[in-house]
């Protein structure tokens, strides 16, 4: 192994590590999952960059996403076209505008959320919570009812009821499904035991 790709192994596992902070009893499967990553980045070089968004307005999509779950714009704004697009797309002509939004819980060169609009974008129906391919973003909040609010508030609709499922012996999650203002699927999350005390979000 490269000296310089062993620093980088024990710069993640050290970095994964001293974001635990679970029961003791849970150490060692957190450790096991380290260590899994580690391989499996080595193995690809793979991280997790970003989850991309097609917006009809991407101003007023950002904002909504700022807003409610305090996203945090990464400058700068995107404007691209030309040639090379063209050949990356598929779409003849593609122009694009946009952002990427740093999601919550991230800093420095964490996962963003990108908002984009073409000038010229394909339409389809509103997705269902089981359709095929990518189905929803998913934020884990303090509070469900309360995030759900916010949501409605900002110009988003609901998609079904909020509940409150057993995952395990230990372990319930109460989450609902929800729609922002243009349409696209959001889940918000929160993990709890059964005993009422908060965990970190899994799913």
């Amino acid at each position: 192994m490269l000296e310089g790709e062993l620093l980088h192994g024990v710069s993640l596992a050290a970095n994964l590590l001293l974001e635990y902070n679970g029961p003791a009893r849970e150490l060692w499967a957190f450790a096991s999952l380290v260590v899994r990553a580690w391989g499996e980045e080595m193995a690809l070089g793979a991280r997790f960059a970003h989850v991309n968004l097609i917006a009809e307005n991407w101003r007023r999509l950002a904002r909504f996403y700022e807003q409610v779950f305090g996203c945090v714009p990464v400058l700068p704004e995107r404007r691209l076209e030309g040639d090379g697009l063209t050949r990356a797309t598929g779409v003849p002509g593609a122009r694009i505008q946009g952002v990427h939004l740093r999601l919550p819980g991230f800093a420095g060169m964490g996962p963003s959320l990108e908002i984009f609009q073409y000038d010229q974008h394909s339409d389809c129906p509103p997705g269902a919570v089981n359709q095929r391919g990518y189905g929803h973003i998913a934020f884990a909040v303090d509070d469900v009812e309360a995030g759900r609010d916010a949501v409605l508030a900002a110009g988003g609709t609901s998609v079904g009821d909020l509940v409150t499922l057993a995952i395990s012996e230990a372990r319930v999650v109460t989450f609902v499904y929800v729609r922002d203002p243009e349409g696209n699927i959001i889940e918000l999350q929160k993990w709890s035991t059964r005993c009422g005390e908060d965990t970190e979000a899994q799913s």
